[in-house]
């Protein structure tokens, strides 16, 4: 098997040539559709929800990228938003706390398949309730959805892990 010199490439141009040569990209790009379907429910009961919400729950903190949602990202193609300056490490704990910068008077203004995976799938106690509550037939399929996509995701996420094993390994003479 050809190996790849990361001195030469990026992490990030490794993975473009990763997906390109396994299905990684597929289950991307899978996972993208399923957070548009997923989404559609979301927003729906996000709409009912978190305009009457007293205590915002979408803080710049959370809004950071981890490596996983890196590697996502890069495997279906996208490219991560960046933080606005003095947003981050060296932002302080005040600018950490803040409301997310990403925050609309409508909710998140970045696409879902663009947020940070917490910034998806992190529902607080009222908007649990509000969906449990409600129709069951919309909120079961969302569930079966909901446990697919996360299934998914971490099958993409195990095989990105076991092309870079395979990268970083020593090459044989």
């Amino acid at each position: 098997m050809e190996t790849i010199s990361t001195d030469v490439f990026s992490i990030m141009d490794v993975f473009s040539i990763m997906t390109v040569r396994t299905g990684v990209a597929q289950e991307a790009v899978k996972v993208e559709k399923m957070l548009a379907e997923a989404s559609v429910f979301i927003e729906q009961n996000t709409r009912a929800v978190c305009p009457h919400c007293v205590s915002v729950c979408c803080i710049n903190r959370h809004g950071r990228y981890e490596e996983d949602d890196l590697r996502y990202l890069h495997a279906a193609g996208l490219s991560p938003v960046p933080l606005d300056e003095g947003i981050g490490a060296e932002g302080g704990a005040a600018a950490d706390a803040a409301p997310c910068m990403r925050l609309g008077r409508e909710g998140c203004t970045l696409p879902r398949a663009l947020r940070p995976f917490r910034c998806n799938w992190y529902f607080c106690t009222p908007l649990l309730e509000h969906m449990s509550g409600g129709p069951q037939r919309p909120y079961r399929r969302f569930m079966a959805l909901f446990g697919g996509l996360v299934t998914l995701r971490g099958e993409m996420l195990d095989e990105c892990r076991r092309i870079e094993r395979v990268q970083d390994a020593p090459a044989s003479e």
